[in-house]
């Protein structure tokens, strides 16, 4: 579970590199065909629930369900998340075909494999977007960089 929980952590990363990233927000998909009951684990979801909702500074704009199974077995496990997942995180998530992906990404955001044209290898793209992670946080660690809003009380 450790191993699950980095590899989702540095894919929030790799999805924000820097903090214009964060503010703009993120649109994410997740492909799932073939999910079933037998897939599913309440305790890792509310794990990896914890990453995006609370351990990490990240807006989600949308979180697509691409290929979802049978619909009432996506509502069901949408209603079992609503426990521990918030109600702002739960409307965002949206069962979509491949081709609907369309209306929220470009043809060329779109993996080849669900009828779009990026090509560009997924772990190369990684690696650059973690670099440049790096470099953004030690830009603003280091004073020199964008700041963080900040509240007074």
């Amino acid at each position: 579970m450790q191993c699950y929980l980095r590899a989702v952590a540095d894919n929030m990363r790799h999805n924000t590199p820097t903090l214009a990233h964060v503010r703009r927000g993120s649109f994410f998909f997740v492909e799932l065909k073939g999910y079933g009951w037998r897939n599913f684990s309440m305790t890792l979801d509310k794990k990896v629930t914890s990453v995006y909702q609370d351990a990490y500074p990240i807006k989600v704009k949308k979180i697509l369900i691409v290929n979802p199974p049978a619909l009432s077995l996506f509502v069901a496990i949408k209603e079992i998340c609503k426990v521990f997942v918030k109600k702002k995180t739960i409307d965002r998530v949206a069962p979509v075909s491949p081709e609907g992906l369309s209306q929220y990404f470009e043809h060329d955001q779109i993996p080849a494999y669900l009828g779009g044209g990026y090509a560009q290898d997924f772990w190369q793209k990684r690696d650059e977007n973690l670099k440049i992670h790096r470099a953004s946080v030690a830009e603003m660690e280091s004073g020199s960089g964008p700041r963080a809003a900040t509240v007074s009380m």
